[in-house]
């Protein structure tokens, strides 16, 4: 178990500085997607196997939730499983591993969870390096193959996500490669991050956050990087010794990121950094949860936020 951590010092910059939200997250130590307010309440929560990416509808009605061999929609109200996807079985042609040999029969896992639209969903298949876009009967609408340069079953890759612009943001965190593809299944550009990337998000001037191993870092239309918060800069701040992992990251209506840390006791679970002066504004430690992975950001009724107007207050000395 866990204690709540949230600063004094935290409380009073955020009461200048920062934006009261409701966001969306997943966990994997009680395997809990759930929405949480700006003070850590829990304010819904479903248990889900291992869950990786969520996702909310428009109308806040329904949740998407990819668990460990498929992704789960959920009547938010009544917390029923709507439908399920299921990855498929396919012979392994990847690399060998711990739990897959070649020649085996592996069944894929599923790091992604998006509602595109009314009855269109991305979801992803591990190991085959595939991002589908399937309907509510699992149909396959459209299937983008991506390549990678590690196929193995599980940590291929993260977070991947369609952007506002209609490409594919493809988080490699074997590989430590930010890939985007165009609708067309064509690839776009392929950024070589310090280590692990695990996801990544399409901001306003084609800018793009990406949140791993490293930290943070804000790339610009041509895969530089324009700024960045490091891992061990991120510790030095909250007082740990150890580098902090970055899993979903969000940019917030305020210019703020909102990121969710893969981290055990003693490490805050949701971190919200200010960017213009690279300061953690506030830090929050949830006591029955650990080892976050995604987050979405919501609005006071619980409806998810509108991503394309997504921007991030940079320091004054970085123009675009």
């Amino acid at each position: 178990m866990k204690t709540f951590v949230f600063s004094i010092l935290s409380f009073f910059i955020l009461s200048v500085n920062a934006f009261a939200y409701t966001y969306l997250f997943s966990e994997h130590s009680q395997g809990v997607a759930a929405i949480a307010d700006s003070n850590g309440k829990i304010l819904w929560a479903v248990l889900a196997p291992h869950p990786q990416s969520v996702d909310i509808s428009k109308d806040g009605s329904k949740i998407f939730v990819s668990y460990l061999n498929g992704a789960i929609m959920f009547d938010k109200d009544t917390k029923s499983e709507l439908w399920r996807y299921e990855c498929p079985s396919v012979v392994w042609r990847g690399a060998d591993t711990d739990t897959a040999k070649r020649g085996d029969i592996v069944r894929l896992q599923n790091p992604v969870a998006q509602i595109l639209s009314e009855d269109l969903f991305l979801v992803g298949n591990e190991g085959v390096s595939k991002l589908l876009e399937i309907n509510s009967k699992s149909e396959i609408k459209k299937e983008i193959q991506a390549q990678s340069a590690k196929q193995i079953p599980h940590g291929e890759f993260r977070l991947a996500s369609k952007t506002f612009e209609n490409t594919y943001l493809i988080p490699f965190l074997s590989s430590s490669v930010l890939a985007e593809y165009s609708s067309d299944g064509k690839l776009i550009r392929s950024i070589k991050t310090p280590s692990g990337v695990v996801s990544a998000q399409r901001l306003k001037d084609s800018l793009t956050l990406a949140g791993g191993l490293f930290g943070l870092i804000i790339y610009d239309g041509d895969g530089k990087e324009i700024w960045s918060m490091k891992s061990d800069a991120i510790a030095k701040q909250l007082g740990m010794q150890k580098p902090i992992v970055i899993c979903g990251a969000k940019a917030l209506p305020n210019g703020n990121i909102l990121c969710a840390t893969y981290s055990d006791e003693g490490c805050p679970d949701i971190l919200e950094i200010s960017p213009a002066d690279n300061k953690i504004v506030k830090s929050l430690d949830f006591p029955s949860y650990s080892h976050f992975s995604a987050i979405r950001i919501l609005d006071d009724s619980q409806k998810p936020i509108d991503e394309s107007a997504a921007k991030v207050r940079l320091p004054k000395e970085i123009s675009l």
